[in-house]
């Protein structure tokens, strides 16, 4: 079996009996009672016979992954060394700590950890999605690792905004807009645009272009770009969506927005959705 960390019981030494014979070979195993048992565990079978004399050759250690009832399920016999073998139903079941615990727990640990409880991992992988702070003693001791990954993606948004009624055009030949220089290189997510006041004479466009350096030419990142319709505040509800058409972007590439057919509408804020990549 591969190393695991096995639940004991909930009580100590839970003892109970076998509810109906076993062949060496059956996969689900039914109890008297299943009660402080806790899976993934481990039983042993037949330690001792009824008067209490021990039952060397009769015994067997069993795992399991789950209870389902009275069943022990995921079963997997003769572990720890034993021999998988029939037993008579009334035969006692224990759960006790077993060779099986120990020695998975201990190959369990030992994947990231050496005999002093060090971390011995050469390649230090840390998930910056599922990570809120990572706390070392000291910036010394980040040295110690011989190489140290972060994996991507990291979330991030870029965001323009222009106050007031909108001008009848504002395009790329405008100042207004301020560019944005891409300083990490960023797989672009979506979009989402809104107003604080809505068209009242057409949809309005917008549009986001990039420019590999700043006196290149304007290429739009959309095959169709965000709209709002007459009466409407944001891109959610629009009768067609937006797409891009750029979705990876380098670090270094120029960004900016236009205003493409304002008809009536103000405050207008838009918002470009990424993740950071390596």
């Amino acid at each position: 079996m591969s190393a695991k960390l096995w639940e004991s019981s909930s009580t100590n030494a839970a003892q109970t009996t076998l509810n109906g014979t076993i062949n060496d070979s059956v996969q689900t195993v039914t109890l008297t009672s299943v009660t402080g048992l806790v899976a993934p565990g481990v039983i042993v079978l037949d330690r001792q016979d009824g008067s209490g004399n021990d039952t060397a050759s009769k015994r067997e250690y069993i795992s399991f992954t789950g209870i389902s009832g009275s069943d022990l399920t995921g079963v997997s016999r003769g572990v720890a060394g034993s021999t998988a073998q029939s037993h008579s139903s009334g035969a006692l079941v224990e759960a006790v700590m077993t060779a099986t615990h120990w020695s998975d727990m201990v190959d369990f640990l030992q994947t990231e950890h050496d005999a002093t409880g060090k971390h011995v991992i050469s390649t230090a992988t840390v998930n910056y999605t599922e990570t809120h702070r990572l706390a070392v003693t000291s910036i010394a001791s980040v040295a110690l690792l011989s190489a140290v990954s972060i994996v991507y993606p990291r979330p991030t948004q870029i965001y323009w905004s222009w106050m007031g009624a909108l001008p009848t055009v504002l395009t790329g030949n405008a100042t207004h807009f301020p560019v944005i220089r891409s300083t990490r290189n960023w797989t672009l997510k979506n979009t989402f645009v809104s107003l604080l006041s809505a068209p009242s004479t057409g949809v309005l466009t917008v549009d986001i272009n990039y420019y590999s350096s700043p006196t290149a030419a304007a290429t739009s990142i959309f095959t169709t770009k965000p709209t709002i319709d007459v009466g409407e505040y944001d891109t959610s509800t629009a009768a067609t969506a937006s797409v891009l058409t750029l979705t990876s972007l380098a670090s270094g590439v120029f960004l900016r927005p236009e205003i493409e057919t304002p008809n009536g509408a103000g405050e207008l804020m838009i918002s470009l959705i990424a993740e950071e990549r390596a």
